[in-house]
């Protein structure tokens, strides 16, 4: 489901009892109901800069990875594997 969805269900759930809980019930159900959005968009901006990191060294480091077929694993894309990564996050959010 999308963010405006999760958000008109928590925004309903808000007019049944539940409204009893409190001041803050609403945006708290409405953040509860958002969160496993948050942890994917966090979760990829994370791996991306530490990727972006490891995929982008220094260009005398570069050239010492290209240079030796032993070290060949550590130039790699970036987009693939943030992909992969997060396709197995979802997976198991969704209960694949």
């Amino acid at each position: 489901m999308d963010n405006v969805t999760h958000t008109i269900f928590a925004a309903t759930l808000a007019r049944t009892p539940l409204a009893r809980a409190g001041r803050g019930t609403t945006a708290a159900l409405i953040i509860a109901s958002n969160a496993p959005d948050i942890d994917i968009v966090a979760t990829a901006t994370s791996l991306s800069g530490a990727f972006w990191q490891m995929a982008n060294p220094p260009q005398e480091v570069t050239a010492l990875y290209r240079s030796d077929p032993r070290m060949a694993h550590a130039v790699f894309e970036i987009e693939p594997r943030v992909r992969r990564v997060l396709t197995a996050m979802l997976k198991g959010t969704l209960g694949e």
